[in-house]
């Protein structure tokens, strides 16, 4: 029987002050519930073939989740790599929950993260998660969370976070709202997160008591697990940076972390001790660099030469880059050439001028303009019409409010090669007036008309080249709709191209870029993979894309930071790519850009032969600073002349830095490569969970009458109260179908229908079944659930029983029949047995069961005593080693509070320990008919 939708078991049945109450065992809960009868309905699932399919699958299940060491890769939205299964069961068969993930660049360490995370949530380890990552990857972690997992996180930002400084004045009273307690699930950006240095109208105090409020804020919000992505960021040049301090206190405070960097060594070993020293501050107290069989229990790191697949293939395939030198005809494109020459001498003049004026505005626009030039024509004029119609108008007034903020985010993103260049930022910056002088509108309107030329009365080259370029591709893959992706730094750029590529081209494009939300990009990317050839993304809509269907790139212009240029090409060369990786280069010929290029592509490329290294992704993150690479450009820009000796000088620093990290990095633990077994993925990937989990959802919904529709892809229904929606069981078709939705069982809906199959009640009808095999024997076919638990372990089993008319007992026939009722072939229902004779032959099936099984119950008794004595010596383990942490938090008030804290709680399951280790038998029968022949 079923209360508030919950199995109960019935214990006693009486009547109480005139009220009829009935006294259950909830067995979810496993605690004893009262109340009235009438709140109780019938769990009983009917006996008719939708009713004995769903308990048959419903066993299955259960049991086959029972038997796994891990049962996260079966509850996620992919097949998890052989590398990341081991990595899961490393960090899950440890005795404490605090490890580095030091994987290679591109080998999948947020999935490996979220596996674990995964697998703490499943076991009741983890509730509440703190993730800290740099800015630009917040939306990608939220995504991809929610996407690959199915876990949910809310985004605390900047902006967010100010609502603590606006409330700042009544925290003083103790009364504050702490919004760390707000979500269970977190994603907050590095920079927000770390102690600010200053805020305008605060004393020095009032900023240290401040970032004393927040951190205790954070600390007291309990999280259970905290997780760090590209942690060698938060280790800093000494113990005094504020970053460090930040993880330092937090890590002391959360008792299961992971860390996440492929490079945390950054060729530095007190930087890399400081790591370290985040998950063991004892371990890892000294000087020096630290052994391997030291840091091994702290640290799974795959390298990307022992990644394999499904079928044991080496996972990544090879990459090819080819730089696309764009030249001007003299006559075809002799105005092209002149605006060219032009427009540089224009930067070159402005900049100086900017420099002369402290004018760091100015400096940045022109800047700006530089860059647009080099992506497109169109770009340039869509600006410089902008900045011409700004400068020719009153200042808004906005802009006065606005402007103070905005050079150190420009700082960022324009002059030093960040990651992204955010359109309202580019906005702002063309309406900026301060020391603008009738000159430079002179200029930029003389300007103006040599470029609206140059788009009318000439074909643009490097558009030409482009387009011959794709027409090469096509033919050389032997295939007219073949994907390619073309990324630019510019939204002017991007419509363009679009515009261009559809009318000249006879291409079907698709466009993405940072404005759009998360739904609208995901229909994009269903839209490129079916319908369209060309997909023209800017940085910011390319941020958190995996395009490996696709294995050509187009850098139409090409970004300041040299990292970038590899994370575009590493949206499709990626875990699953298919075939050889492709990226041109575009830039114009004898520009300021490719002189660059020339010396990070090529003569960097040599030192990294000569070291030997060859793990570029890696190499480029640790040692290549983007304010120098601005250097080299402006050089570039300003003085063509010195960019070579600029260029030699740059790379002189940095073999330096290759070599201190060619020194450091074998100081990191590697995977045995005996380890990474493809069969562990295969058994995730042709597990038969997925077919059981379908074949019971379809049963279910034939035992409710629900309309079921049966597509290629899944299946359509409506359930009750519910718009009709597409479920799946595949996670390669949820993976490639957003649309979808992928059902696990771990997933609400599937737990609720779990939830309701319950055991055989005391009053059910027996049916018959008849079995269609002249040669089968006949009897009474049981399913039954031994557990022996306590309150820290349980152990179950489920064994089918076959007792024969004449009362032998067949095991192997039992498990045939099991399977034959999952599908219900070469069976049917012919009859039902009478209530009194059911209830006889229900009761000496149990006793008979017992006896035989008594050997069972013992085993699994002893197992869980065994496993009891383990969790208590990990217990004390565990808190010994949590007592050290908590010393080390610097804030007086928590670290009192979290010492009393746990002492409480240790007293207290002390005293429980030895009742609640108690073991309990369970016994349930899951399934019961007679069998006859046809």
């Amino acid at each position: 029987m079923l209360l508030d939708n919950t199995p109960v078991e019935l214990i006693r049945e009486q009547i109480l002050f005139g009220t009829y109450v009935r006294t259950v065992w909830d067995i979810a809960k496993r605690e004893m519930v009262s109340a009235p009868a009438d709140a109780f309905i019938s769990g009983w699932l009917g006996s008719g073939p939708d009713a004995l399919k769903c308990r048959a699958l419903a066993a299955k299940i259960r049991e086959e989740l029972k038997g796994r060491s891990v049962v996260a890769p079966y509850e996620s939205n992919l097949i998890p790599l052989p590398h990341q299964i081991l990595a899961l069961e490393k960090v899950m068969n440890a005795r404490f929950i605090r490890f580095l993930l030091a994987d290679e660049v591109g080998m999948g360490k947020t999935i490996e993260a979220g596996l674990v995370l995964k697998e703490l949530k499943l076991r009741g380890i983890v509730k509440k998660t703190l993730v800290i990552v740099t800015t630009s990857a917040l939306v990608q972690w939220q995504e991809e969370m929610l996407y690959r997992f199915n876990e949910r996180f809310q985004i605390y930002d900047t902006e967010y976070l100010s609502i603590m400084g606006r409330s700042f004045s009544s925290l003083r009273t103790g009364k504050g709202f702490n919004i760390w307690k707000e979500h269970d699930q977190i994603i907050v950006s590095m920079d927000a997160l770390k102690p600010i240095e200053f805020r305008s109208g605060w004393s020095a105090e009032r900023v240290e008591q401040y970032n004393r409020f927040r951190l205790e804020s954070v600390i007291n919000a309990d999280f259970d697990l905290i997780i760090i992505d590209e942690c060698h960021k938060v280790g800093g040049g000494t113990e005094q940076v504020a970053r460090f301090q930040m993880a330092e206190s937090l890590c002391s405070a959360v008792p299961n972390v992971l860390l996440l960097s492929a490079t945390p060594h950054r060729g530095k070993s007190d930087h890399f001790r400081r790591i370290l020293r985040l998950l063991d501050a004892d371990a890892f107290a000294g000087e020096g660099v630290p052994t391997i069989a030291e840091i091994n229990p702290y640290v799974v790191r795959t390298e990307k030469r022992q990644a394999i697949d499904f079928s044991g293939k080496h996972l990544f395939t090879k990459r090819h880059t080819k730089m696309i030198s764009v030249c001007h005809d003299t006559v075809r494109h002799a105005r092209q050439k002149r605006l060219l020459e032009k427009m540089n001498r224009y930067i070159a003049s402005e900049y100086r001028y900017s420099q002369e004026a402290k004018d760091s505005s100015y400096g940045f626009l022109i800047l700006l303009f530089h860059r647009l030039l080099s992506s497109s024509t169109e770009a340039l004029l869509s600006a410089m019409e902008k900045r011409y119609s700004r400068i020719s108008e009153e200042v808004p007034e906005t802009l006065d409010r606005v402007w103070p903020n905005l050079p150190r985010m420009t700082a960022s993103n324009l002059t030093y090669g960040g990651e992204v260049v955010d359109e309202v930022q580019i906005e702002l910056l063309l309406a900026e007036r301060s020391n603008t002088r009738q000159s430079e509108g002179e200029a930029i309107k003389r300007m103006l008309r040599e470029i609206q030329e140059c788009i009318s009365m000439e074909a643009d080259a490097k558009l030409e080249e482009l387009i011959s370029l794709i027409d090469l591709i096509k033919t050389g893959e032997g295939d007219p709709d073949t994907k390619i992706v073309i990324f630019t730094e510019f939204r002017a750029t991007q419509s363009m191209l679009k515009r261009e590529l559809e009318q000249r081209g006879g291409l079907s494009c698709s466009i993405l870029h940072g404005e759009m939300d998360f739904t609208t990009r995901v229909n994009v990317l269903k839209e490129f993979r079916h319908e369209k050839q060309v997909l023209i993304s800017t940085d910011a809509g390319g941020e958190s894309l995996n395009l490996q269907f696709a294995h050509t790139v187009v850098n139409y212009d090409l970004p300041w930071n040299p990292m970038v240029i590899e994370q575009r090409i590493g949206r499709v060369d990626r875990i699953g790519q298919k075939k050889d990786v492709r990226a041109y280069n575009f830039m114009l010929s004898d520009s300021a850009d490719q002189r660059v290029y020339e010396i990070i592509e090529i003569k960097l490329a040599q030192i990294l032969s000569d070291l030997g290294i060859d793990k570029t992704g890696d190499v480029l993150d640790s040692t290549i600073e983007p304010k120098d690479i601005t250097g080299l450009y402006l050089t570039s820009l300003l003085n063509p002349d010195q960019v070579n000796k600029a260029g030699d000088e740059w790379l002189l620093g940095i073999r330096g830095k290759l070599e201190n990290y060619r020194s450091t990095e074998n100081i990191l633990p590697v995977t045995d490569s005996s380890e990474i077994d493809a069969e562990k993925s295969k058994d995730v990937q042709h597990n038969p969970l997925p077919y059981w989990s379908e074949s019971l959802f379809i049963s279910y919904l034939g035992l409710k009458h629900f309309p079921v529709e049966r597509t290629l892809q899944g299946i359509i229904t409506a359930l009750e109260g519910e718009e009709e929606k597409e479920y799946t069981f595949n996670t390669k078709i949820a993976t490639n179908n957003p649309g979808i939705e992928l059902l696990t069982t771990q997933h609400p809906l599937f737990r609720k229908i779990l939830s309701e199959i319950v055991p055989v009640l005391p009053d059910e009808p027996v049916p018959v079944l008849r079995w269609d095999n002249p040669s089968a024997e006949e009897g009474t076919w049981s399913l039954w659930m031994i557990r022996a638990e306590n309150r820290f372990t349980s152990l179950e089993k489920r064994i089918p029983f076959f007792v024969t008319l004449q009362g032998t007992i067949y095991t192997a026939l039992g498990t045939k029949v099991w399977d034959l009722v999952t599908t219900m072939e070469a069976m049917e229902i012919t009859d039902y047995l009478d209530p009194t004779k059911g209830d006889i032959l229900a009761k000496n099936i149990c006793e008979e069961f017992q006896r035989q099984f008594l050997f069972v119950y013992r085993e699994l008794e002893s197992e869980v005593i065994s496993n009891t004595e383990i969790i208590r010596k990990n217990h004390k383990n565990a808190v010994s080693f949590y007592r050290k942490q908590i010393m080390r938090i610097g804030l007086p008030s928590v670290r009192n509070f979290r010492i009393k804290k746990m002492e409480k709680e240790e007293t207290e399951w002390d005293e429980q320990f030895d009742r609640s280790a108690r073991i309990v038998p369970s016994l349930e029968c899951e399934l019961l008919f007679m069998v006859t022949k046809g």
